[in-house]
């Protein structure tokens, strides 16, 4: 169980590593991992939304689009401030209510050091495929 947060420096790892050498037996088949983000956009005017996928990319365009009639369509809430990673489903859902209980100051302290400009993060996730990039706390 690796868990990851949003911060300072950028890391990336191969979910799925080249096997190549040895015989039969240790050529295994790769399964890449399954990953949960735990994530917290902003509107322009300051209104949060927490949120839980599998696919933080896909998720992100998808309230950046209106896809769906909900919450974050209403008050535009679509940039990224914030995501941690986890390898467990069960945590991140954990994580996720844990987050959502918290009042608002709370959850501005959480990614007040690593993203105090506000900045959208989702511009660091364009690069995504066959790795992720996990940034680290």
């Amino acid at each position: 169980m690796i868990h990851r947060r949003c911060g300072i420096e950028d890391l990336t790892i191969s979910l799925c590593p080249e096997r190549s050498e040895g015989t039969l037996s240790n050529k295994l088949t790769c399964k890449e991992s399954q990953l949960f983000f735990v994530y917290i956009l902003a509107s322009l005017s300051g209104t949060l939304y927490v949120g839980l996928t599998d696919d933080l990319r896909r998720r992100v365009e998808e309230h950046r689009l209106g896809f769906v009639d909900s919450f974050t369509k209403k008050y535009n809430v679509n940039r990224l401030m914030y995501y941690e990673t986890f390898h467990d489903s069960k945590i991140a859902e954990h994580r996720e209510r844990q987050i959502k209980k918290w009042r608002r100051e709370k959850k501005l302290a959480l990614f007040a050091k690593t993203n105090p400009r506000w900045e959208d993060l989702s511009k660091q996730l364009s690069g995504l495929s066959g790795s992720y990039k996990v940034v680290l706390m």
